[in-house]
């Protein structure tokens, strides 16, 4: 009798364990396009697909664009640290996530662990750190689904002599675009400028249009002749076709084009105003460049006479950002008119 009461006991727990420990992936349907919730244990997760496998041991593939949450049993540091993030406690986040990769098993999970740290990182103003981070993960797994979390660079950052070490080899790896791109983006102001635009044109011919687009937005960094108007519409549509997660570099960057375009006076603020606000809007930008785009945004209106409408994104900027360097800029610019 006590041998089936522990069978049965052991039975109860395992059936408990399993379902608590089963991952929920909520997408949208491709035909309807409401939220579709399925359940099982996460196979792999890619680029371009997640594989569930479900209780009954079916395979269910999902495309990765699709997604709109997953909800797994993540180490509790994790979700700590998340919550550190969205309050912008990055040096503690950083510490809960050394926790949680510890207790993550092997696969997506600790990949998702790996992109977090890098968006610490790089909201730290640690680029040398955060491309480690981030080539780690791309060796872990060349096709994550987490590729994204690219801490390219869009401003001069001067990155450490190692660094730049590092990312001349970097550059060469053609079998790693993303991997690629990083490096080019670090050396592109440095002394190595010649050879990170030779690796840059040769990615703009990618056969992947992401990798094409973002390397010849790095290269539209060291532009400074004023550009026609088509052409900065046609680079728009190469950035509204990114990824939401890839695009505040370009929008920052579209931003500094427009403003010294040869278009019309107020069609250049606008599109350069908008643009930098795109950028300072998303939420994958580190959040020293966003604090510089919605400081750029203001700036710009302020320079045509637009007054209020720059004051409104200076005070916007200071209330998001009181601690940041643009912050402070911000209120220099005003002359206390804020």
């Amino acid at each position: 009798m006590k041998f089936k009461l522990a069978a049965i006991l052991y039975i109860c727990m395992f059936v408990y364990y399993n379902a608590y420990a089963e991952d929920t992936v909520i997408y949208q349907n491709d035909v309807t396009g409401r939220p579709v919730k399925a359940t099982g244990t996460i196979e792999n997760y890619s680029r371009s697909v997640l594989l569930l496998r479900t209780s009954s041991g079916q395979i269910k593939s999902i495309r990765t664009d699709n997604i709109v949450e997953i909800q797994a049993e993540y180490p509790a540091p994790y979700m700590e640290a998340k919550l550190r993030m969205s309050n912008r406690d990055f040096d503690q986040a950083l510490t809960l996530l050394d926790k949680a990769l510890v207790q993550a098993p092997d696969g997506w999970m600790k990949h998702e662990i790996l992109a977090r740290q890098v968006e610490c990182f790089n909201s730290l103003n640690r680029p040398d750190d955060a491309a480690v981070r981030y080539v780690q993960l791309i060796q872990l797994d060349p096709n994550t689904a987490f590729y994204d979390c690219v801490p390219m660079v869009w401003t001069s950052v001067e990155a450490s002599s190692r660094t730049q070490q590092l990312a001349q080899n970097w550059i060469r790896q053609q079998k790693y675009p993303y991997v690629a791109l990083l490096g080019a983006s670090l050396l592109l102001t440095s002394d190595k400028k010649t050879e990170a635009q030779t690796a840059l044109t040769a990615l703009t011919k990618s056969d992947d249009a992401d990798v094409a687009a973002l390397a010849q937005m790095q290269l539209n960094r060291l532009s400074l002749t004023p550009m026609p108007e088509t052409t900065l519409k046609n680079l728009e549509k190469a950035a509204d076709a990114l990824p939401k997660s890839l695009q505040y570099g370009p929008r920052f960057v579209l931003g500094q084009l427009w403003n010294r375009s040869s278009a019309e006076r107020n069609v250049k603020t606008d599109k350069a105003a908008l643009n930098y606000l795109q950028c300072a809007a998303n939420s994958k930008a580190p959040v020293e460049l966003q604090a510089r785009a919605f400081y750029s945004a203001g700036s710009v209106l302020l320079n045509e006479g637009r007054r209020d409408e720059a004051f409104r994104i200076f005070r916007r900027l200071i209330e998001i950002f009181p601690d940041s360097q643009w912050s402070q800029q911000a209120k220099r610019t005003a002359e206390g008119n804020l």
